[in-house]
């Protein structure tokens, strides 16, 4: 009876020893598992503070010119450095009679600045300028369900206003659309948000110098292009055409008999034909087709997504629109006719000056063939 009662209390004791140990041995885990769990926290601390300080230092750099190019591609390489993304873009928006369109979008993939004036119509934009607040699709909660209910990726972007004495004046976005799919997290957002705070200003700033700086690139007499930003943005567009694979056309046009009518009615006559004749060039076209006086009375136009047979359909529509015009001179009435040729990136050529010589080469062959008509290059 002695004996059971002594094992019984060394087995209570074994017991009582073992739940010490156990709890121990917990304790040490959480411990561990504790101090793990802080150090990568203060190392996620300290990296979110090297980032917030990074992107100070940047902004300092961009608040230093008032260039946009320039601003964008510090922004660019920041935007790089401090997030991973498959796609990104930035938009400043215009606004004119009630309508909202982009002034400028930069791509943070290819570095490329583009000058389109597009209208707004993306709803994620629309809601962003409504309620001046960001959107972050989906959650980290909501693209686990996704996962687990192995329904198809949702859409996983980020996009943030950027905000200018109480008005949204554009909005920067970011896109992955590669696996894994991870969605943004709380920090990204973070991040984005300070770095859109801190731009705003230096944007807008940038882009009223550049709506100045843009009457240097207009021709004064007809509100056409210049032939220098003509070839900036060709360059431009033929790099975006090789990228995402697209087509574009070049169309010139030349005034018929342009000498023979200034010298008979006069350069204040010379000048109002030119003034009709860009007018009816330029309102044909798209807002995001660029319209350029070449020269004289020489004209350009690139045609964005176009090809041939689109080319010459809007050609000949100009043509006949001219056709049509009456120009009051000396109590009666004159017409006027234009000739047409052009070419098509990449089926006539993928350089540029090769596609430019191709689309004067169909004018002059438009000219020499009697005039007020279109010819296409390599086309009989």
């Amino acid at each position: 009876m002695l004996l059971l009662q002594i094992m019984s209390l060394i087995f209570g004791c074994l017991i009582i020893l073992l739940l010490v140990v156990e709890r121990s041995r917990r304790r040490y885990f959480k411990l561990v598992y504790d101090l793990r769990l802080l150090r990568e926290t203060t190392k996620k601390l300290h990296k979110d503070a090297e980032d917030i300080f990074g992107i100070y230092e940047g902004v300092r750099d961009i608040a230093t010119t008032m260039n946009m190019e320039d601003i964008l591609k510090i922004m660019s390489q920041m935007m790089r450095k401090y997030f991973e993304f498959s796609f990104s873009k930035l938009c400043l928006f215009t606004e004119d009679e009630g309508n909202m369109s982009t002034a400028i979008q930069y791509d943070f993939v290819l570095n490329l600045l583009l000058n389109d004036r597009v209208e707004v119509t993306d709803k994620n934009i629309l809601n962003v300028i409504a309620n001046k607040r960001p959107i972050v699709s989906p959650d980290e909660k909501r693209i686990q369900e996704y996962i687990d209910d192995g329904e198809e990726k949702p859409e996983i972007f980020i996009m943030v206003p950027l905000i200018a004495e109480d008005k949204v004046i554009g909005t920067i976005e970011m896109r992955r659309e590669r696996e894994p799919y991870l969605p943004f997290s709380y920090d990204d957002l973070l991040k984005l948000t300070n770095l859109c705070a801190q731009t705003s200003i230096i944007l807008r700033r940038a882009k009223l110098y550049g709506e100045v700086e843009r009457l240097a690139i207009v021709d004064g007499l007809t509100g056409l292009y210049v032939h220098r930003y003509f070839q900036e943005k060709l360059a431009i567009e033929a790099k975006r055409a090789k990228t995402y694979n697209e087509v574009f056309s070049l169309l010139m046009a030349d005034i018929d008999f342009f000498k023979k009518y200034n010298d008979q009615y006069g350069h204040q006559a010379g000048d109002e034909l030119l003034r009709r004749v860009s007018k009816i060039l330029k309102e044909g076209v798209r807002e995001t087709d660029i319209a350029v006086r070449y020269g004289g009375e020489e004209f350009v136009i690139i045609l964005l997504h176009r090809g041939k047979d689109e080319t010459r359909a809007l050609a000949e529509e100009l043509r006949k629109k001219v056709e049509t015009l009456k120009l009051e001179i000396e109590g009666g009435f004159t017409g006027v006719t234009i000739s047409l040729g052009h070419a098509t990136y990449p089926d006539d050529s993928t350089s540029i000056d090769e596609l430019i010589k191709h689309a004067d080469e169909a004018l002059y062959r438009a000219k020499e063939g009697g005039r007020n008509q279109t010819v296409a290059y390599g086309k009989k």
